[in-house]
Parts: C-alpha cells; sequence; structure tokens
C-alpha cells in the first residue's frame, strides 16, 4: 500500500505526504525473485546430486601417466607397462567437457525462467493490485486536499457569518432596549407612562400588602387644559407639559417613588412608605409651587389667571386597607373627581368609607369636565 494513506490525528490544515512509486517496489520484489530462485534451483541440484558425484569433477580425468604405473602395480602384480607419448595424447584430445560448465548453463537458464514466470504471477496478482490502490489513494488524497481547502474556507465564511450574526444580535438587543425604553417612557415629557406605571402600581401594592405598609397614589390633571392649548397652542401646551413634569420629578426623587404620565394632562405620583398626611402635605405644596411659576392662563379657574392644577389623593395602610391596586386607583380617581367638581385647584383625599362604585364612563366624563 502507498505511503500516501492518511492518519487518523494529521490535521486539516497539515499538507498531503508525497506518494511513493509502486515501479520501485517492483523493482525489489525482480530483484528478489531473481536471488529466490537462484537459490532455490541451487539447492535443488545439490540435494539431488548422487553420492560422491561432487568429487566426479576429478575423477572423470583420465590418469596421467604418472599414475599408471603404480595404478597397474595397485591391480596386479605382474602386469607392468609405460604408455606412449602418442596414447597420452589421445586421450587427451578426446577428454570430454567439463559437466560442471553444462549446470551452470542448465541452471542459469532454469533461473531465468523461474524468475520471470514468478516475477509476471507476482506482478500479476500483487503489483497491479497495488498499483491501482496506488492511484486511487494518490487520487483520495488530492481529494482530501481540496475538502481540506474548501473545509478551511466554509470554517472561514462560517466564522465572518457568526461575527456578523453577533453583531446583529447585539445591535437586536440595543434597538429592543430602546424600544423597551420608548414603550415605558413618554415621548414628550421623559416620564414614565401609563404601562410603567401599572407594573409598578401591583408591585408596590403587593409589597405594602406583604410588609403592612404605606403606599400613598396621587391623581394630578391640570385645569381647563384644553382650553389652555385652544388659546395659546399646542406648542405653548406642550411646554407647559414639560415644564409641570420637570417640576413633579423634582419634587418627588427618591428611588421608590414613580412620577408618570397616564395621557394628555393628566399625571399620576405613586409614593411608597407615605403617610396619608405627610403625603397630603407634599401635594399641597406641588400646587403652590406649579402656582409660582406663572404660567399664565387666562381661561385658569385662580385668582392670578396661572395654571393650576387638581389633585385626588388615596392611601393605602393598615388602617385603611384596599382590596386591590386597582380599588386603590380608583380612589384616587374618584378624589379626583370630587376635586375637579368642587372648584378645581385643590386636593382631594379619598376616604376608605367613600370608595362607592361608580363606572368608568362618569369617572372620565368628570375628569374632562
Amino acid at each position: 500500500m502507498s505511503s500516501s494513506s492518511i492518519q487518523p490525528d494529521t490535521p486539516l490544515d497539515a499538507p498531503l505526504p508525497p506518494a511513493k512509486p509502486v515501479r520501485a517496489l517492483g523493482w525489489r520484489l525482480g530483484l528478489v525473485v531473481l536471488l529466490t530462485c537462484s537459490l532455490a534451483v541451487g539447492l535443488t541440484e545439490w540435494l539431488n546430486l548422487p553420492a560422491g558425484h561432487a568429487m566426479g569433477w576429478t575423477q572423470a580425468l583420465p590418469p596421467t601417466p604418472q599414475a599408471l604405473p603404480g595404478q597397474a602395480r595397485a591391480g596386479t602384480q605382474e602386469l607392468l607397462f609405460e604408455p606412449s607419448s602418442a596414447g597420452a595424447a589421445d586421450l587427451q584430445a578426446a577428454q570430454p567437457p567439463q559437466p560442471w560448465l553444462q549446470w551452470l548453463a542448465r541452471d542459469l537458464g532454469l533461473v531465468l525462467l523461474l524468475s520471470l514466470a514468478l516475477h509476471g504471477v507476482l506482478r500479476r496478482m500483487l503489483l497491479r493490485p497495488m498499483q491501482a490502490l496506488d492511484g486511487q489513494a494518490h487520487r483520495l488524497s488530492q481529494d482530501l486536499l481540496a475538502e481540506r481547502q474548501r473545509s478551511a474556507m466554509l470554517r472561514q465564511q462560517s466564522e465572518q457569518q457568526h461575527d456578523a450574526l453577533l453583531q446583529a444580535q447585539l445591535a437586536h438587543a440595543a434597538t429592543t432596549r430602546e424600544l423597551n425604553e420608548l414603550s415605558r417612557v413618554d415621548a414628550l415629557t421623559g416620564l414614565p407612562n401609563r404601562r410603567e406605571f401599572e407594573e409598578a402600581l401591583r408591585r408596590e401594592f403587593k409589597r405594602a400588602q406583604r410588609q403592612r405598609g404605606c403606599l400613598a397614589l396621587a391623581v394630578l390633571d391640570l385645569d381647563r387644559f384644553k382650553n389652555f392649548n385652544e388659546r395659546y397652542g399646542q406648542a405653548a401646551g406642550d411646554a407647559a407639559l414639560q415644564r409641570f413634569a420637570s417640576l413633579l420629578a423634582e419634587r418627588f426623587k427618591r428611588d421608590t417613588d414613580l412620577v408618570a404620565r397616564l395621557g394628555g394632562e393628566e399625571f399620576v405620583a405613586l409614593l411608597p412608605g407615605f403617610e396619608p398626611q405627610a403625603c397630603q402635605q407634599l401635594l399641597e405644596q406641588l400646587r403652590e409651587d406649579l402656582r409660582a411659576l406663572q404660567i399664565a392662563h387666562a381661561g385658569g379657574v385662580n385668582e392670578s389667571l396661572t395654571l393650576s392644577v387638581s389633585v385626588g389623593l388615596a392611601a393605602y395602610s393598615p388602617q385603611q386597607p384596599y382590596l386591590s391596586s386597582q380599588a386603590l386607583m380608583q380612589a384616587a380617581d374618584e378624589a379626583l373627581y370630587l376635586a375637579k367638581h368642587t372648584g378645581r385647584d385643590r386636593l382631594s383625599r379619598a376616604a376608605i368609607s367613600a370608595a362607592s362604585p361608580r363606572s368608568a364612563q362618569a369617572d372620565l366624563a368628570g375628569r374632562k369636565v
């Protein structure tokens, strides 16, 4: 198998190892086959030789003239002769070729034949499949390299998209926060709006019930403000609302206080922990501060012909409990209704016994008088 196979722990960014050709393995295999066949043929020939045949190379040679008299004497005591020089020459001329040269020529041919046959079989059964596998491994390595490049590109694109998505999420979160703030803040005055006030009222009312504390709620409505807008214009009306909102924020600036605009010229102050008497004094001082601003209102209700405010006050306490936050709000609305119908520019305080039921239409009509 080619060395281009990829290890499992290879990092994706690492370069692919170079592929070694199978051709070098074929040459090595041919050399091994040749040596193996040579050894096999040589060993086979050696094992097939008869006993003493290895020494026959020298025994097959004709005896030298000097050895003949000795051999004759060894065979018989009576035969004695001397070979002539001509007979020795004839024997040397008739000497057969040496057997080891025939063996060498025959075995070399056999070794080459076996080597070629075995190499062809091994090449067909082993080298060709290995070459095919090596080609496939090389193609796979090229495909893997291309996949790595695509993976790196996709990872880079994914990181860029992730960063873009993170930026979009941060921008969306910031926009959501701004929208939530806008949905809870009155655009004209900057005070909390009705939604924020209603959530705070439910929260503070439950806390007052749980801790058996005090909770004051004041509803404030600017007197004859519709007439003010008609006489002085919308811009002057907006400026008057902004000045009154600033006055409320200055007078009620504890962390627990909440001043909100319910809509139009109607505002509300939620004051946790205030006793009814102390809260009433603060609201009376607020009415005086508004007159001190000297916002001219020729259609006003006071002698100075300045903008004034009517206030309805209701307070929750262990001595004057309310069943719910809606009941406390209704009591403050009824107190404001009473202040409107008794001359305006005054504060009316709700009593627990005065929480008589009345329809929302009557409340709304009383506020617009």
